[in-house]
């Protein structure tokens, strides 16, 4: 996997369904959007901007959702 970072344009592919609600997360799944921050090494990292406006808006009403690395697949040529 590469290592993700700050600008990387990416999809979302997973979440941690052991900590996360699957009916509110599921619609997250395969959207595309850009990574406007990461904050440390490990654990819930990436603060993701997504495309979609009205997933954009849940996210934001949600108090931002930070990603895990293994949850986002960075999509190239892009």
């Amino acid at each position: 996997m590469d290592n993700l970072k700050k600008w990387d344009f990416i999809k979302v592919i997973d979440f941690n369904r052991k900590e996360l609600k699957e009916e509110e997360m599921s619609q997250f799944m395969e959207a595309d959007g850009i990574i406007v921050n990461t904050f440390s090494d490990s654990g819930y990292r990436h603060d993701v901007v997504f495309f979609n406006m009205n997933l954009q808006k849940k996210a934001m009403d949600n108090g931002g959702i930070l990603w895990r690395d293994e949850d986002l697949e960075k999509l190239e040529g892009v």
